[in-house]
């Protein structure tokens, strides 16, 4: 494997574990002011519900999307060093 093949690995993996990290920032801070967002959340359950589920629907297709990139970047990888 030469330097740029595990370069371009490297970053898809770094991304993915960046956004992994930022939900779980996320989650803490949910956790954090659970009792206010509670609150605030059956104002207007239909609504926040809704945009929560969208919220929730938009996280798991990225992160389908993005482990999707990072098996075809190590696809490419591999098809990259078969060839040479």
């Amino acid at each position: 494997m030469i330097q740029s093949e595990r370069r371009s690995s490297r970053g898809a993996s770094r991304y993915l574990l960046r956004c992994l990290l930022f939900l779980a920032a996320l989650a803490a801070l949910g956790a954090f002011f659970q009792q206010p967002l509670t609150a605030a959340f059956l104002t207007n359950p239909y609504l926040n519900g809704t945009i929560a589920a969208a919220f929730l629907f938009g996280v798991a297709y990225t992160l389908k999307a993005l482990t999707g990139t990072l098996l075809d970047v190590r696809a490419a990888d591999q098809a990259a060093a078969w060839g040479e």
